[in-house]
């Protein structure tokens, strides 16, 4: 793995505008989080805090380049554990991932609720694709097969924290923006930034329309409540949660109208 290549990314990272497309930058974030070192706490705490995506405004293709990232971070991370293994007495795939999860989730802390809800939804939506493959390749073989294709990679305790931070960043994120004139405050002082942009810009680095972030926060958490336990869901306060939505459905009949 290159250094240079690793240095090239932080200093995207570090740009409001970067010169790179998102797409590019995702993809060097993910592999990097999965090959960089043991420990991926550093690079995602520097991911959720960099200028890149913590820059106003939010816009939700780059809140999907981050939740992306970390989701297929995850993908690459487990393809890396399955290749050859060096000892007998070397941990499980099971137990590589579930550290390496942990110390990813680390790096959230502290961040951003709406960066923390992209990049926990990311992981969570990563250890479900993993979970999803592993259930479709016990189909395809022996059932007294030792084959680690058969076995699901996803420790639950771990699982089960990743879920926690999904519902404490939105939580947060319901807590921070509050609801009614606070988020019409908000949403006014975002739409005013976005308007400020240089129109020299290059194409793909002008923010797309301003998205309120209750719509933002609420469209990342379409993604991956849906694959939290139910139970967990009952901590999040039902009545800012129908505020939110019924933000979010009146301001896209205004945007129509």
């Amino acid at each position: 793995m290159s250094s240079h290549a690793y240095t090239n990314l932080l200093q995207h990272l570090h740009r409001a505008q970067p010169a790179l497309p998102l797409e590019t930058i995702q993809s060097a974030l993910a592999f990097h989080i999965a090959n960089h070192s043991l420990v991926p706490t550093p690079l995602a705490a520097t991911a959720i805090t960099s200028p890149l995506f913590l820059s106003y405004p939010f816009t939700l293709s780059r809140l999907q380049t981050l939740s992306n990232s970390f989701r297929h971070a995850i993908h690459l991370k487990f393809t890396l554990l399955s290749g050859p293994r060096f000892s007998f007495f070397e941990r499980s795939i099971s137990a590589h991932l579930a550290q390496w999860t942990k110390e990813l989730i680390k790096g959230l802390q502290g961040g951003n609720p709406l960066l923390r809800l992209a990049a926990a939804s990311g992981i969570l939506l990563g250890l479900e694709d993993l979970r999803t493959q592993a259930q479709a390749n016990s189909l395809d073989v022996d059932s007294n097969s030792s084959d680690l294709a058969s076995q699901d990679p996803v420790p639950n305790a771990t699982r089960a924290k990743v879920e926690d931070e999904v519902v404490i960043a939105f939580a947060e994120v319901m807590d921070q923006e509050g609801v009614g004139r606070e988020w019409e405050s908000e949403f006014q002082q975002i739409a005013l930034l976005s308007n400020s942009v240089q129109v020299d810009a290059p194409a793909d680095q002008i923010p797309s329309p301003s998205i309120s972030l209750p719509t933002l926060s609420l469209i990342l958490a379409a993604q991956s409540l849906p694959l939290v336990a139910s139970s967990k869901l009952k901590a999040l306060p039902l009545t800012a949660l129908s505020q939110i939505l019924t933000s979010c459905i009146t301001e896209a009949f205004n945007e129509v109208v």
